[in-house]
């Protein structure tokens, strides 16, 4: 039955989790970026159109007070502007007229010296507009005004006991190609007070004051030129360019509508977030069809593992692909196979147990040869039983590139302790053909021994393997007494050059299915040995009941090694020195050891 949290919603939350999650990023991504250059890009081009029209208007005026120079310069030499006789101010001339007015209590008198182009025509004198704009402005030296199209000046000058004030007009075509045509931004020349001066074609007069009061709040203060996001009184934003014009306090408001000025944004958003769906459901599909695919054989892995955990070996798994399911189908049919044969044999086992003398033989059958010699190994072992049958078991085996070590101790005695090595010795017969590491080893026959006992035997174990090529030793050790290592040195064996292999210590095996083993390895010589024993050589007691104890033990194993003999002679002569001390005493565990020497 399938866990609710299972590995193909996993992949499937992994997959569509990490498209969704960084398709949000680059959305927001792109989404700030544009924005932010589409600010900058405004803000630079609307500062530098604002800058244009105040250059050009400054070089404008600059053209026309040089103009104006000349004719006042004549008139305040014989009281007229020009000598012409037409009167009329040249077609080539910046100025649209000139008109001079003398300042008296009574009213402004237009001066018969006015002078205007040929198809231009004065202002009207008596037009309140430029009444009240002659004497508003003439309390300064200098001042402008707008009337109808035309950009107004006005200077004042005394020539005798004469008060005058020239106007000098013109159409300006810098400020007409400015806010006479149709742009993307609204355009206002406004000043401190926030009256408006002039405006585009597309804005009302009174469109600052009633959406952008804050802007006049302090009318006296000073203000540079400068680029910002502003809001209007209804919350909108706006993004505006305040730029200072030649005209006194006259200044130049640009304002874009940044809801307008990023509409292609929102048409990238959409497309973006289209693509974006249809990237996270094709990532979507794929990942559930790839979950599916993989967790549906690890489903039916997962079946039939169970039903091999009940007893069901009639079963196999049809191997498909080539990839690492597949490879773990494929040891599983073997391991199945394996087990069935394992499991028919122990069954048939259990049936003869009845007769212990029978089952003493078949445990007899669970060791190898107690003496082995090849080109790069010697091995030379012993057995003997406390009881009929033992729960002692050492077994080796070697193949073209390295030699297996196995010896091992099951708790108690008699036929249940027999059953179990003979379990182990089927599953070893299994592993050893995978060309498994150590640890891998030792693990699957951890399982196999916790599927055996249901957890309620254990067994100590110590399984290595010899590299005969790097003389390396790995090995892992499931709470066995560790083997005794004796370098060779100078031909001679001494306790100078005793190594313990005892690197590596787990749990013993059948303590828990899912218990982790770990590998060490040992760099061997020509000629060392090492002496692999169970806790029963130490155990062996005299007539007295005294065991032979680590010491004692030790002190044995140093004298044999060290009398120079092949491992034969050595392996005998250890036996008669237990024998010797037992003396004749009845063993209380199985004795299991074996010698082995490199060569």
């Amino acid at each position: 039955m399938l866990k609710t949290f299972s590995i193909r919603s996993k992949i499937i939350i992994l997959l569509t989790g990490i498209s969704f999650i960084t398709g949000l990023i680059l959305l927001y991504v792109s989404f700030e970026t544009f924005k932010k250059d589409k600010t900058v890009y405004i803000f630079e081009t609307n500062s530098n159109a604002a800058n244009r029209f105040s250059e050009q208007l400054s070089r404008e005026i600059h053209t026309v007070n040089q103009s104006l120079v000349i004719y006042l310069d004549q008139f305040s030499k014989n009281g007229m502007l020009s000598t012409n006789a037409d009167d009329e101010l040249p077609e080539s001339s910046i100025l649209d007229g000139i008109q001079i007015f003398n300042l008296k209590n009574e009213g402004l008198i237009l001066n018969k010296s006015s002078l205007k182009k040929h198809n231009s025509a004065f202002i009207e004198t008596e037009t309140p507009e430029l009444k009240n704009a002659i004497y508003d402005t003439s309390k300064k030296s200098n001042e402008f005004f707008f009337l109808n199209d035309y950009l107004c000046f006005v200077k004042l000058f005394t020539l005798g006991e004469n008060k005058y004030a020239v106007l000098f007009f013109y159409k300006s075509e810098t400020i007409n190609s400015f806010f006479n045509v149709q742009s993307y931004y609204k355009s206002f020349l406004v000043n401190s007070s926030g009256s408006v001066f002039l405006k585009d074609l597309s804005s009302d007069s009174n469109f600052l004051t009633l959406n952008f009061s804050q802007l006049f709040k302090n009318s006296n203060s000073p203000r540079l030129s400068s680029t910002y996001e502003i809001k209007a009184n209804n919350k909108e934003a706006w993004l505006l360019t305040d730029s200072q014009t030649p005209l006194e306090d006259l200044r130049l408001i640009l304002l874009v509508n940044e809801k307008k000025a990023f509409s292609a944004l929102n048409e990238i958003v959409m497309k973006s977030v289209l693509i974006f769906i249809i990237l996270f459901s094709v990532v979507t599909i794929v990942g559930v069809l790839s979950a599916s695919y993989i967790t549906n054989r690890l489903y039916i892995l997962s079946e039939h593992t169970r039903k091999v955990s009940e007893g069901d070996f009639t079963t196999l798994i049809e191997a498909k692909g080539n990839d690492e399911v597949t490879d773990l189908t494929e040891h599983f049919n073997k391991m199945t196979i394996e087990l069935k044969r394992l499991i028919i044999q122990t069954a048939h086992k259990a049936r003869m147990e009845a007769e212990l003398k029978t089952a003493q033989l078949v445990q007899e059958t669970l060791f190898p040869k107690n003496e082995y010699s090849s080109e790069k190994i010697e091995i030379n072992g012993h057995y003997q039983s406390a009881s009929e049958c033992g729960g002692d078991w050492w077994h080796y085996s070697e193949n073209e590139y390295s030699v297996h070590f196995w010896i091992a101790d099951a708790t108690g005695h008699g036929a249940s302790a027999a059953l179990l090595t003979s379990a182990a010795k089927s599953s070893v017969a299994i592993t050893e053909d995978m060309g498994l590491s150590p640890d891998e080893n030792m693990k699957m026959l951890n399982k196999s021994i916790c599927s055996v006992t249901k957890e309620k035997m254990m067994m100590t174990c110590f399984h290595a393997i010899y590299n005969k090529t790097t003389r390396i030793l790995s090995y892992v050790n499931a709470s066995h007494e560790p083997p005794v290592l004796f370098k060779k040195s100078e031909d001679n064996y001494n306790t100078t050059n005793i190594i313990f292999l005892n690197e590596s210590l787990d749990h013993r095996l059948g303590y828990s299915i899912d218990t982790q083993f770990n590998a060490t390895d040992c760099q061997l010589m020509k000629g060392d040995r090492i002496y692999f024993y169970t806790d029963g050589v130490q155990d062996v007691n005299n007539s007295e009941g005294v065991p032979l104890g680590e010491r004692e033990f030790l002190r044995t194993l140093t004298r044999v090694l060290s009398e120079k003999s092949d491992l034969n002679d050595t392996n005998k002569n250890f036996i008669a020195s237990l024998e010797k001390f037992r003396n004749q005493a009845e063993l209380v565990d199985d004795v299991t050891f074996f010698f082995m020497e490199t060569k």
